[in-house]
């Protein structure tokens, strides 16, 4: 199963399709790209297929970095970070709770980046999902 629910290749999710697709969760997805948009100038948000493994994600950028990748799915999206170790250490000395911590710190390093899921089904991984953010734009 990929990440994202949609995997045709031929067009990127609507907004309807989305909508439909996270149900109650669709205020969440909207809560996240309210926030970054709130707190970053510029924005870029591109939607791009990686392959079946995948299938669409939306990447929010700032610049020349990507922060994060939203991947729709059924009635929940995953939020996907690549933290380099600048990123790493800020997420020792931060307020997040430890089973996160330790999703980073063993997430398999791709050369020197490590990269890491969040599902989120619902309001209570919101909060630290904008932990996460703020701390990839900082580091």
């Amino acid at each position: 199963m990929s990440l994202s629910l949609f995997n045709d290749k031929a067009h990127p999710p609507s907004k309807p399709e989305i909508m439909d697709a996270l149900g109650k969760c669709y205020s969440q997805w909207i809560d996240l790209v309210q926030f970054f948009h709130d707190h970053v100038t510029p924005v870029t948000e591109t939607w791009k297929n990686y392959g079946k493994t995948s299938g669409w994600t939306l990447l929010f950028g700032h610049k020349d970095r990507t922060i994060f990748y939203l991947f729709p799915n059924k009635r929940f999206f995953t939020v996907l970070f690549v933290y380099g170790e600048k990123a790493v250490n800020a997420a020792r000395e931060a307020d997040i709770p430890d089973e996160i911590l330790q999703l980073i710190l063993h997430a398999k390093p791709y050369q020197e980046d490590r990269s890491f899921q969040i599902e989120v089904n619902g309001e209570k991984e919101i909060d630290l999902i904008k932990t996460l953010i703020k701390i990839k734009l900082l580091h």
